[in-house]
C-alpha cells in the first residue's frame, strides 16, 4: 500500500513538472506574439483594410444585352 502511495506521488510529480514546462513555454510563445504585434504596430501595418459589411455580400450578376 506503501509503495503504490509513494509511486503515485512520484508521478504526481512528474506531471506536475511537464505542467511546469508547458505554462512555461506558453508564457514565452505569449511574449513572442506580443513582440510582433508591438513590431507591426510600430511599422505603422494595420493589416487588410476593413471590409464593409454591404462589401462582404456577393451581388448577383446582371444580365447582359438586356
Amino acid at each position: 500500500m506503501r509503495l503504490l502511495a509513494v509511486a503515485r506521488r512520484r508521478d504526481a510529480g512528474e506531471l506536475e513538472a511537464v505542467v511546469r514546462e508547458m505554462t512555461r513555454d506558453l508564457d514565452m510563445l505569449k511574449v513572442d506574439v506580443d513582440v510582433i504585434d508591438t513590431m507591426i504596430r510600430l511599422r505603422g501595418a494595420h493589416g487588410a483594410p476593413p471590409v464593409h459589411r454591404d462589401e462582404t455580400v456577393e451581388k448577383p450578376a446582371e444580365p447582359e444585352g438586356e
